[in-house]
């Protein structure tokens, strides 16, 4: 009763979280965007060297670029001198990573990235190339940079800054992000993979493998999340603060998958990670309220969901530490170095990210996501490869226990199952035939040639049945070397004894033990709900059958 509470409570905040996350990424959808990049190739330079900005006390403190400045909880302004250069323009550019950008040359206004500039909705400063252009004319003026809106409280960014073309630009950042475009092509092919698998092991095998859509869905949100958190996207969609937010439920979506995964492949439910779950929910859903009541930003919440995702690590790691004690959680081994190398990754990647410069923090989660996805896609296979076995072995014990194994026909069991069904599926006054065949001469082979001649007696006879009633009968064997067809539409082959005298021709041509089938048929319809009449056309049938032997005798 208490997972059944947990479950209803995890669909309805699922539910709420869905719908909220839906709004906001419409209303978000409606911002302004960059400009549509494209470039060639081409030379690039740094301009890392002349810039200065006034600390507190008025005096004038030169740079590093890129480096950390602390801002005393304010913004602050880069000055240089805008150098001499013989081309017609050039353009100053840097990838930005959160912050509000104004630059001024000569205290007039050339570029903004602000928040003002998305209008009435809540905006969100994503990771963009901000680019100005800048004439030969502008040679000499002062060029100042002011940069606010950290996320990061009283600590600012100055990024690394360039002075080249256009085309330069563009291309520098493309192959900076090339890496993870081509990690996140490996992973959507896994994730594709996955899904086909798990389509295969639903569909045509008919089996419900939920832990096999559990990684395809942690996969395919880990593959959005890094896709989004690049600045890989600037040249492919137009929304910077659009895909910043489907970035951030990207990462807020990541552990819950995770640990629904881990439940099925320790395959036992645990209320631990089931509350963990709905935490995790309700941490989307709280952070998304806030955010769209202007109470907090996402990236000024986002260290509570770095201490979430360290519990949900905690409370994997002890849940599979116990689970590895159990005979049945063994194959959680190789699992289980996964998670751990995740989550120390996962680490590394929260440290890079509070205390390096710029992005590398997600190089650290793209080494600890490849050795947890090897271990996932292990169990994976390996859990599958169970399940199939388990299938397999069912499946073999189901056709014995209804399967003849002499002659590969219909046993006794699987005829009665039959007949029960038809009694079940016909409709009134709806037409059956049914055949009753026998071996003449048995008893005299088993007592002169031995019951092994008798045995191969028995198969030629289940053979000869075979191709006379191929594809329009049903064949059991009821008995020793008793038969019975059941046909529902006699009328669709021509006449089945030429079809079973004409078998027997071609069995006896090629064996020296002949056979002899003695065979009745009997036809009637579905007179009632009883299935007296059943039992009456077959025993009709018998009776044929033996006035058959009969007169092949005399």
């Amino acid at each position: 009763m208490r997972e059944k509470g947990i479950r209803g409570i995890w669909r309805w905040i699922l539910v709420f979280t869905a719908v909220l996350m839906a709004v906001l990424l419409v209303l978000t959808a409606r911002q302004a965007g960059p400009e549509n990049l494209s470039g060639k190739s081409g030379s690039l330079h740094k301009w890392d060297t002349g810039w200065y900005y006034n600390a507190k006390d008025g005096t004038k403190q030169t740079c590093r670029v890129p480096s950390r400045i602390n801002t005393g909880g304010g913004g602050f302004i880069l000055h240089q001198t805008v150098p001499d250069f013989l081309e017609e323009d050039k353009y100053l550019g840097f990838l930005n990573h959160y912050q509000q950008v104004e630059v001024f040359i000569d205290g007039e206004s050339r570029y903004r990235y602000t928040e003002e500039q998305t209008g009435w909705f809540r905006s969100m400063m994503g990771n963009t190339l901000c680019m100005i252009k800048l004439n030969r004319e502008d040679a000499g003026k002062d060029i100042e940079i002011r940069f606010g809106g950290f996320y990061k409280h009283m600590q600012g960014q100055i990024p690394v800054i360039y002075l080249d073309s256009r085309e330069s630009l563009l291309l520098h950042v493309w192959m900076q992000e090339q890496p993870k475009l081509i990690f996140c092509l490996v992973l959507l092919v896994l994730s594709a993979g996955l899904f086909l698998l798990w389509l295969l092991l639903r569909v045509r095998e008919e089996v419900r493998v939920s832990s096999v859509f559990h990684a395809w869905v942690f996969i395919l949100v880990s593959a959005l999340w890094i896709l989004t958190d690049s600045r890989i996207m600037i040249f492919l969609v137009p929304w910077p603060r659009f895909i910043c937010l489907i970035s951030f439920y990207a990462f807020y979506m990541i552990p819950i998958p995770m640990l629904s995964f881990i439940s099925e492949v320790c395959g036992r439910k645990s209320v631990m990670l089931d509350w963990m779950k709905i935490i995790l929910a309700c941490n989307v859903l709280v952070q998304s309220l806030l955010y769209l009541t202007g109470v907090c930003e996402l990236m000024n919440m986002l260290p509570v969901t770095h201490l979430l995702y360290g519990a949900t690590i905690i409370c994997s790691v002890l849940y599979m530490a116990k689970e590895l004690r159990s005979s049945k959680a063994q194959y959680a081994k190789i699992f289980f170095i996964g998670v751990f190398f995740l989550m120390f990754m996962a680490a590394v990647s929260l440290l890079s990210f509070y205390t390096g410069v710029g992005s590398r923090y997600a190089m650290y989660y793209q080494l600890g996501l490849l050795g947890f996805m090897c271990a996932l896609i292990c169990m994976t296979i390996r859990q599958v490869n169970e399940i199939l076995e388990d299938r397999t072995g069912d499946r073999i014990l189901e056709e014995l226990a209804y399967m003849d194994v002499m002659t590969k026909l219909g046993n006794r069991s699987a005829y009665e199952m039959r007949l029960q069904k038809l009694q079940e599926t016909m409709s009134l006054g709806q037409e059956l035939s049914a055949v009753m065949a026998d071996l003449n001469g048995l008893k005299k082979v088993n007592d002169t040639l031995g019951h092994k001649a008798g045995d191969e007696m028995i198969k030629g006879c289940a053979k000869c049945l075979q191709e006379a009633f191929c594809g329009f009968g049903e064949i059991y064997r009821i008995g020793g070397d008793e038969f019975l067809i059941l046909l529902r539409h006699l009328q669709s082959i021509r006449t089945w004894e030429e079809n079973l005298k004409e078998a027997q021709e071609k069995y006896n041509s090629e064996h020296e033990v002949k056979i002899s089938i003695a065979a009745g048929l009997a036809t009637g319809r579905k007179a009632g709900e009883s299935d007296k009449w059943l039992h009456e056309l077959i025993e009709q049938a018998d009776k044929n059958m033996y006035e058959n032997k009969k007169s092949s005798r005399e």
